[in-house]
Protein backbone atom coordinates (compact mmCIF):
# COMPACT_ATOMS: atom_id res chain seq x y z
CA UNK A 1 0.00 0.00 0.00
CA UNK A 2 2.89 2.48 0.90
CA UNK A 3 4.58 2.02 -2.28
CA UNK A 4 1.27 2.42 -4.15
CA UNK A 5 0.91 5.75 -2.34
CA UNK A 6 4.16 7.24 -3.41
CA UNK A 7 4.00 5.98 -6.70
CA UNK A 8 1.10 8.02 -7.29
CA UNK A 9 2.24 10.83 -5.30
CA UNK A 10 5.66 10.97 -7.39
CA UNK A 11 3.26 11.21 -10.65
CA UNK A 12 2.23 14.53 -9.14
CA UNK A 13 4.65 17.21 -10.47
CA UNK A 14 4.62 18.56 -7.31
CA UNK A 15 5.73 15.77 -5.47
CA UNK A 16 7.84 14.60 -8.81
CA UNK A 17 10.23 16.92 -7.55
CA UNK A 18 9.54 16.81 -4.21
CA UNK A 19 12.79 16.29 -2.06
CA UNK A 20 14.00 13.66 -0.13
CA UNK A 21 13.04 15.45 3.13
CA UNK A 22 9.64 16.00 1.79
CA UNK A 23 9.37 12.59 1.06
CA UNK A 24 10.83 10.89 4.56
CA UNK A 25 8.10 13.46 6.50
CA UNK A 26 5.54 12.30 4.41
CA UNK A 27 6.30 8.52 5.01
CA UNK A 28 6.61 9.07 8.77
CA UNK A 29 3.75 11.17 8.93
CA UNK A 30 1.65 8.16 7.06
CA UNK A 31 3.35 5.75 9.39
CA UNK A 32 2.36 7.50 12.55
CA UNK A 33 -1.11 8.32 11.57
CA UNK A 34 -1.99 4.80 10.60
CA UNK A 35 0.11 2.23 12.71
CA UNK A 36 1.09 4.42 16.33
CA UNK A 37 -1.57 7.60 16.62
CA UNK A 38 -4.03 6.99 20.20
CA UNK A 39 -7.18 8.17 19.59
CA UNK A 40 -6.65 11.23 21.70
CA UNK A 41 -3.90 12.14 19.33
CA UNK A 42 -5.31 11.70 15.89
CA UNK A 43 -8.64 13.29 17.28
CA UNK A 44 -6.56 16.41 18.36
CA UNK A 45 -5.32 17.35 14.94
CA UNK A 46 -8.84 17.83 14.34
CA UNK A 47 -9.80 20.02 17.39
CA UNK A 48 -6.68 22.33 16.39
CA UNK A 49 -8.02 26.37 17.25
CA UNK A 50 -8.26 28.47 14.14
CA UNK A 51 -6.30 30.79 15.22
CA UNK A 52 -2.96 28.36 16.16
CA UNK A 53 -3.52 25.93 12.45
CA UNK A 54 -0.94 28.10 10.88
CA UNK A 55 1.59 27.00 13.32
CA UNK A 56 1.01 22.92 13.04
CA UNK A 57 3.99 20.80 12.18
CA UNK A 58 4.42 19.76 8.96
CA UNK A 59 4.14 16.16 9.77
CA UNK A 60 0.29 16.90 12.14
CA UNK A 61 -0.72 18.46 8.39
CA UNK A 62 0.43 15.37 6.78
CA UNK A 63 -1.00 13.00 9.19
CA UNK A 64 -4.14 14.66 9.43
CA UNK A 65 -4.41 14.38 5.83
CA UNK A 66 -3.96 10.37 5.98
CA UNK A 67 -6.85 10.33 8.34
CA UNK A 68 -9.19 12.45 6.68
CA UNK A 69 -8.82 10.46 3.57
CA UNK A 70 -8.82 7.46 5.32
CA UNK A 71 -12.00 8.70 7.35
CA UNK A 72 -13.40 9.53 3.76
CA UNK A 73 -12.90 6.25 1.96
CA UNK A 74 -14.35 4.18 5.14
CA UNK A 75 -17.57 6.35 4.78
CA UNK A 76 -17.95 5.59 0.97
CA UNK A 77 -17.01 1.83 1.40
CA UNK A 78 -19.82 2.03 4.41
CA UNK A 79 -22.39 3.87 1.83
CA UNK A 80 -22.66 6.28 4.84
CA UNK A 81 -22.06 9.85 5.11
CA UNK A 82 -18.19 11.77 6.29
CA UNK A 83 -20.13 13.38 9.14
CA UNK A 84 -21.87 9.88 10.20
CA UNK A 85 -17.69 8.34 10.58
CA UNK A 86 -16.93 11.40 12.48
CA UNK A 87 -19.68 11.11 14.92
CA UNK A 88 -18.67 7.12 15.22
CA UNK A 89 -14.75 7.40 15.59
CA UNK A 90 -15.22 10.85 17.62
CA UNK A 91 -17.55 8.51 20.34
CA UNK A 92 -15.28 6.06 19.85
CA UNK A 93 -12.20 8.45 20.39
CA UNK A 94 -13.47 10.37 23.09
CA UNK A 95 -13.86 7.27 25.35
CA UNK A 96 -11.24 5.39 24.67
CA UNK A 97 -8.51 8.74 24.05
CA UNK A 98 -5.30 5.87 24.78
CA UNK A 99 -6.73 3.36 22.27
CA UNK A 100 -5.70 3.19 18.59
CA UNK A 101 -7.66 5.52 16.77
CA UNK A 102 -7.93 2.35 14.39
CA UNK A 103 -8.88 -0.18 16.65
CA UNK A 104 -12.22 -2.68 16.50
CA UNK A 105 -14.78 -0.39 17.55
Amino acid sequence: MKRVLLAVLLALPGFASAGVETLQVVDQAEEWAMTKATCAEARGLFLVDPAKAADMTEHDVIAMQFIFAYMRGYAAAKGVSYGAVLAEFGAFCESHPDSFWLADH
